[in-house]
């Protein structure tokens, strides 16, 4: 019998776009598949137009509001596929993405598959994706996260598919987290893989400029310290694979980048990634910044030219 894949998708506010994502789950050529919409609490008419499309392969849920996170381990619970396709409330698939990315799974036991993705505003039409470092198959999935970190590149929630099993043993979503959700997640799921297979002809359109987006509020002090939660915990999950210079290396990117973005507004929280980069006994990444930072960190040091930026901004 043809594998099932549960697409699982968390709606909060998304009746402007809900219906086309919606359309583009259920208009997958890889026919053997189930919704499974979970409405976090809209104020809007998102869960209405869901219930539109309630069938056999359509479940929809409702809760009060309590997050993506939530919604998206209800979904899971609620859910019966032998893979797992997470797909926000306001992005779109690629019709054959499911389709080749089966294939490219086949009898590959533990291995997930990614794709390419592109970001778009609203309804404005869909740019082509930009060249990634990461857009191409992994024999070993911790290699994909350390270049992601090194690259200080992303991947979109909905590019992956993975088997559940693997979904099983990583555990919930974290709901505790505020920002880099998925990061965190994916990079759990990764490590529990024996590989990565990438789908060269598919591709995810991510939207952008969706006015609940998380990436459109303020960094408080609770978002900030989530994203550096949110590195700790992936640091723990990979030095329980791997040690090595290469790894602390990774490492030191994105803490390098945290102490970088965050030192003159939460310095207390820099200085957590600080230490970290001291213990190892490593260096501060001066690429992290732009053009001018790089330049005057080469001749004055990287936490000098911090204080240099702080002086100058009048922070």
């Amino acid at each position: 019998m043809a594998p099932k894949v549960s697409i699982l998708i968390p709606v909060y506010n998304s009746e402007k776009y809900l219906r086309q994502t919606i359309e583009s789950a259920l208009n997958q050529t890889w026919k053997n598949i189930e919704l499974i919409i979970v409405d976090d609490g809209s104020t809007d008419s998102s869960l209405g137009i869901a219930r539109q499309f309630e069938s056999d392969k359509v479940k929809v849920l409702s809760t009060i509001n309590q997050g993506a996170c939530n919604a998206r381990n209800l979904a899971f619970s609620q859910s019966s596929g032998d893979y797992i396709q997470y797909l926000d409330g306001d992005d779109l698939l690629s019709a054959k993405k499911l389709e080749e990315q089966i294939s490219l799974l086949g009898s590959s036991g533990r291995a997930i598959s990614s794709c390419k993705w592109v970001r778009f505003y609203n309804d404005h039409d869909y740019p082509n994706p930009s060249f990634q470092h990461t857009y191409k198959s992994y024999d070993k999935p911790a290699d994909l996260l350390l270049d992601l970190w090194s690259h200080q590149e992303m991947m979109q929630t909905s590019v992956w598919l993975a088997p559940r099993e693997i979904i099983l043993e990583v555990g919930p979503w974290n709901t505790s987290l505020r920002i880099n959700q998925d990061g965190e997640f994916f990079g759990r799921v990764m490590l529990r893989s024996s590989g990565v297979l990438f789908a060269e002809n598919s591709l995810v359109y991510y939207r952008s400029g969706v006015n609940n987006s998380i990436t459109h509020k303020p960094r408080n002090r609770e978002i900030v310290s989530s994203l550096l939660r949110s590195y700790t915990s992936l640091e723990s999950e990979i030095f329980k694979i791997e040690k090595s210079e290469r790894v602390y290396k990774a490492l030191s990117y994105i803490y390098s980048s945290f102490i970088y973005h965050y030192n003159n507004l939460y310095p207390d929280l820099a200085n957590t990634a600080r230490n970290k980069l001291q213990e190892w006994r490593l260096k501060p990444m001066i690429s992290v910044g732009g053009s001018s930072f790089v330049r005057v960190s080469s001749v004055i040091g990287f936490y000098n030219t911090l204080r240099l930026r702080k002086l100058l901004s009048g922070n």
